[in-house]
């Protein structure tokens, strides 16, 4: 669920010197890792990876390894980069391209907690004053509900109000639309 523009590669002497498109540098010890519904583009050219110490290359390159899936290649279509103003036009083509941070392991119920596959993405505050736990959404579902408490050791969320779940149904940060919005701000229909 990120968006790399405009990332620069670049090395100031040796055999990396200069500028490039290359924004994510890729190892063979990269295999079995996934990189899902991001985007990655940049204006300098199409080879947005970067094997270590050898040529870029489009990520289509890398399709048969499987690692990069719903990737969009190309301007994430950002309001105003050029003035740090990264909300998502109406147009943009990652709109509703994000996917959820995590699943439902808890059988299907309801109730003010649950477990998922993995509560690290999630904030509880951390007891810090003044500090608030993140909003989450439930994939099916519009109301969002208030972490209170992220147990690690369990992958468990303690929620502000009760709510219904199917296992293995997606959850994330509140979103709008079909999906969650790749990037670290959700469009908001009309504004």
């Amino acid at each position: 669920n990120n968006i790399l523009w405009d990332n620069k590669g670049w090395a100031p002497e040796g055999n990396c010197q200069g500028v490039s498109a290359g924004q994510v540098v890729y190892r063979d010890s990269f295999i079995g890792h996934l990189f899902i519904g991001n985007a990655i583009a940049s204006p300098l050219g199409a080879a947005v990876l970067h094997n270590e110490f050898g040529e870029g290359e489009e990520i289509n390159g890398y399709a048969s390894k499987g690692q990069f899936k719903d990737t969009v290649v190309g301007d994430p279509g950002f309001v105003d980069a050029s003035k740090h103003n990264y909300t998502l036009r109406p147009d943009s083509p990652v709109i509703d391209r994000g996917v959820p941070l995590a699943h439902i392991t808890s059988a299907d119920g309801s109730g003010t907690k649950l477990q998922l596959d993995d509560a690290a993405w999630f904030f509880d505050g951390n007891g810090i004053d003044g500090e608030e736990g993140d909003w989450i959404q439930i994939e099916g579902q519009s109301t969002p509900a208030q972490i209170t408490r992220v147990d690690l050791d369990t992958n468990t969320l303690h929620l502000t109000m009760p709510f219904s779940w199917k296992k293995g149904a997606g959850l994330s940060l509140p979103w709008h639309g079909a999906a969650p919005d790749p990037g670290a701000k959700e469009s908001v229909p009309g504004s």
